[in-house]
């Protein structure tokens, strides 16, 4: 199992910018948007997963 790399976390939180909030949980909102190490805990298939949903919205 790999976990979720820089690179695609900066992906997500640059496709959150001006990105309806109220569509995302806010704690997974807040925990991107704030570094929070939880977000070191997802794997690159969560990562691959969000990026693609967050594309699909944008």
């Amino acid at each position: 199992m790999n976990l979720i790399t820089q690179k695609q976390i900066t992906a997500i939180k640059n496709m959150l910018n001006g990105f309806n909030k109220t569509e995302l949980p806010s704690y997974l909102y807040k925990a991107i948007l704030n570094n929070d190490p939880i977000i070191n805990s997802l794997t690159s298939l969560d990562g691959i997963i969000l990026i693609d949903w967050l594309k699909k919205r944008n």
